[in-house]
């Protein structure tokens, strides 16, 4: 009997943390969405799919297997190990704080196999889990992630308004993108509410005679927490853009306008700084 209860709580241990790698490492939740509704089945796997990687997933019931598909660092598989799986949910915390909760129901046949989760916690079908498009996102969004992490190797280009600070702290290239590592720190007891950051190309110098003109660069993916900059705190902005060059007398420009307010910086890169982007290892 006791070998039994042994096995029982090795059994739920094991439900807690298979996919928990990196469960010791704290995230501040930044956003809880609501629950989504799954049916999953037992001889066909249902994959979800999220926006960052996964940080860790808890799920109690046995009769649930719930794995983490090796080289995808945002991808979940999710089946029934038999027929008799009732009603039970999922939980599943991403790396950037962002918390799901999915309440599994059992289907003999289920109708989507590959689930996209957006960050707003809406889902959408996805067409083909691996396909080059698929595959090539995933490999951006996880490059993103972990160039986030990473210290700086540039240090002056800057701006700073009213203890408002914007720096560019790295930029990096994998194939046809470009990484561009930026910090936000708010050194003022006031909350700093981002009304857009925007990348655009313009001319260095504007002559009397002509306008400037501006080209919107759009990103690709950005990682990290875009909408707020709470007081006393810093953070970090990894934006991934197509690669790109700037063409002479023309600056990069890297905007951070404040909502309802006039906290405003930006900095301007040139294309000397580009082409010395470093290779991501």
């Amino acid at each position: 009997m006791k070998r039994k209860c042994v096995k029982r709580m090795v059994w739920i241990f094991m439900l807690f943390f298979t996919v928990s790698a990196g469960a010791q490492d704290a995230v501040k939740l930044k956003s809880v969405a609501a629950p989504i509704s799954i049916a999953v089945g037992r001889y066909k796997a249902t994959n979800l799919i999220f926006p960052f990687g996964i940080k860790s997933a808890y799920w109690v019931n046995k009769d649930l297997s719930v794995l983490q598909i090796d080289g995808l660092e945002n991808v979940l598989m999710v089946n029934a190990r038999n027929d008799s799986l009732k009603e039970t949910n999922l939980t599943v915390a991403t790396n950037d704080g962002s918390l799901y909760s999915f309440n599994v129901s059992y289907t003999t046949n289920p109708n989507v196999l590959n689930l996209k989760v957006n960050e707003s916690g809406s889902t959408a079908q996805a067409s083909g889990l691996l396909s080059p498009d698929d595959l090539n996102e995933v490999r951006i969004n996880s490059l993103a992630e972990r160039l986030a992490t990473k210290k700086a190797v540039i240090g002056n280009i800057r701006d700073r308004n009213f203890d408002i600070a914007m720096e560019l702290t790295g930029i990096y290239v994998d194939g046809d993108v470009l990484y561009f590592q930026l910090a936000l720190m708010n050194n003022s007891n006031l909350r700093y509410t981002v009304d857009q950051l925007r990348f655009f190309i313009r001319d260095q110098k504007k002559s009397k005679r002509t306008s400037s003109q501006e080209v919107q660069v759009i990103p690709l993916f950005v990682f990290g927490n875009r909408k707020m900059i709470e007081p006393q705190s810093s953070q970090v902005l990894v934006y991934a853009i197509e690669k790109f060059t700037i063409p002479l007398n023309q600056s990069l420009n890297v905007q951070l306008l404040e909502k309802n307010g006039g906290r405003n910086v930006s900095i301007k890169i040139g294309n000397r700084s580009i082409i010395k982007a470093k290779p991501v290892n």
